[in-house]
């Protein structure tokens, strides 16, 4: 499993640490858009100043995979 990386968030508009997608993240991912791969996707995990974590998605080369930006519910770790 790849290890946590800096990227950029469209979200936050800085580079912020971001993780690799659980397998419960992948399984919801896959139903959200309708695809069987979805290796490769990372989640941001910086918490906004009203204390909620980004979870904004986006392709390890991809900053701004999704318009408007797709973000992982809270309720799915």
């Amino acid at each position: 499993m790849p290890k946590p990386a800096q990227l950029s968030c469209q979200t936050c508009g800085t580079t912020e640490l971001h993780h690799p997608l659980t397998k419960a993240q992948e399984a919801w991912l896959r139903k959200e858009i309708d695809a069987r791969n979805v290796d490769g996707y990372w989640m941001c995990v910086k918490t906004r100043p009203d204390e909620t974590p980004c979870r904004n998605l986006r392709r390890f080369l991809h900053e701004k995979r999704f318009k408007p930006p797709l973000r992982m519910p809270d309720e799915i770790d």
